[in-house]
């Protein structure tokens, strides 16, 4: 306990005092227990105003709530996001099958060695192949889509404020009003 307390508040700390059996505690979802508060955390409790305790604990049933529509808002991210990677993997796939057919008609196409000299079937296929530089952008322009999309699902992911998180910010609440 920090010795600059007043002997005032030292008396007022040791009249509230609970004894170690009673400590309030709260929950940690990073550990997944409940933790027994400190007697330090306690000091600073019963010397806190009671009005700065309830403005404490509307705080934290704010932020309850605020998390509650944070996890609706992240799943219904989570589903778009979901949509469009599943959209841009189909849109590679179709794209993908497109130059493959390409390839191989055009292998069909020009594999007459007889023939392979005739300016015009080089230019057909020239004037053919045009429209694979879009092809392969929109290819390319997909398969970023999906890489993006899989970075954003993974933080996410990581930024999930669960049922746990929840849990611990209603904890406090019984410290809080403890003293």
């Amino acid at each position: 306990m920090s010795t600059n307390l007043s002997s005032e508040e030292k008396n007022i700390i040791a009249a509230k005092r609970k004894p170690d059996s009673e400590l309030p505690t709260y929950y940690n979802a990073s550990l997944n227990k409940t933790i027994t508060i400190s007697r330090d955390f306690e000091s600073f409790l019963i010397l806190l105003p009671d009005s700065v305790k309830q403005q404490a604990i509307s705080w934290l049933n704010n932020s309850v709530k605020l998390s509650k529509i944070n996890t609706d808002r992240d799943s219904l991210l989570e589903k778009s996001i979901n949509n469009d990677s599943a959209d841009a993997s189909a849109q590679i796939d179709s794209v993908n099958a497109e130059l493959g057919d390409f390839n191989e008609f055009r292998e069909k196409f020009s594999s007459d060695d007889t023939f392979s000299s005739v300016t015009e079937v080089g230019q057909i296929i020239t004037d053919m192949q045009r429209s694979i530089g879009e092809l392969t952008m929109i290819q390319d322009r997909s398969t970023h889509l999906v890489i993006l999309l899989d970075i954003l699902k993974n933080k996410l992911s990581n930024n999930k404020n669960d049922e746990k998180i929840q849990e611990q910010l209603r904890s406090w609440s019984g410290p809080l009003s403890s003293y």
